[in-house]
């Protein structure tokens, strides 16, 4: 896009006769164009990706690999988490601490090539994808998988839904166990319907946790508790996940 850094020197060229009138007059209605239409294509940036990312592959924009591992990787995994934000981040903690053998088995798919180093660091494989993009995760070997776990809410979500992504996992992996999140319950209800084995509702589990939370307020047992959760799943300010 044209900057108004662009147009300060379009016109200090303009008036030192480096460049044209008619040069300026094209930069300022560039300008004017990128003005108007980039906060469109930022808000559309997710529903262009899905319409294009063919027509950018065949034109050579491909997916950024980086640390990555290339999509298409014969090796096939038990696990398999698509996208990567905070209860992901959390989940993938917990499993490094218990059951660190099931890394081995793990594979993340993400967009954000930012945080791959520090998954892979960690044992679990990583690739770069957009999970709204069903050929995107056939290539990663999501059809293989014997879990299929999506942790991210529909109001984080870009490009697709937990429905929309349950009902195209259920028809590439029919055998999967395929766990998604839900916002109310009747998007639970309408989730097992289209097949999910398990259905998160975070709302209701933040609730349960907070029940005996309330319960140790009230009998003034409040550091006992405390005591006694960070025993079981550690202290937050101590915990190094992925993300903060």
């Amino acid at each position: 896009p044209i900057s108004e850094f662009c147009l300060v020197i379009v016109y200090l060229g303009q008036s030192l006769t480096h460049v044209s009138s008619e040069f300026t007059s094209a930069c300022i209605f560039a300008f004017v164009i990128t003005a108007l239409a980039g906060p469109v294509m930022f808000d559309a940036g997710d529903r262009l990706h899905t319409l294009l990312g063919g027509l950018l592959g065949r034109l050579g924009f491909k997916a950024p690999q980086g640390v990555t591992q290339m999509l298409g990787g014969q090796h096939a995994y038990d696990i398999v988490l698509l996208g990567f934000h905070r209860v992901a981040s959390s989940l993938y903690f917990h499993i490094e601490q218990r059951q660190p053998e099931l890394l081995k088995h793990l594979l993340i798919v993400d967009f954000n090539v930012s945080i791959h180093p520090r998954i892979a660091e960690r044992g679990a494989a990583v690739k770069y994808g957009d999970v709204s993009n069903m050929e995107t995760l056939h290539h990663a070997g999501v059809s293989h998988a014997r879990i299929i776990i999506c942790t991210i809410p529909d109001d984080i979500l870009k490009g697709t839904s937990n429905l929309k992504l349950l009902k195209a996992l259920r028809q590439m992996n029919p055998k999967a166990k395929i766990i998604v999140t839900a916002l109310t319950m009747a998007d639970a209800a309408e989730m097992y319907a289209a097949g999910a084995s398990y259905v998160s509702l975070p709302r209701i589990e933040v609730a349960e946790s907070l029940v005996p939370v309330i319960e140790a307020a009230l009998t003034d047992s409040m550091e006992n508790y405390r005591s006694g959760r960070q025993a079981r799943v550690e202290d937050p300010a101590s915990r190094q996940e992925v993300m903060p």
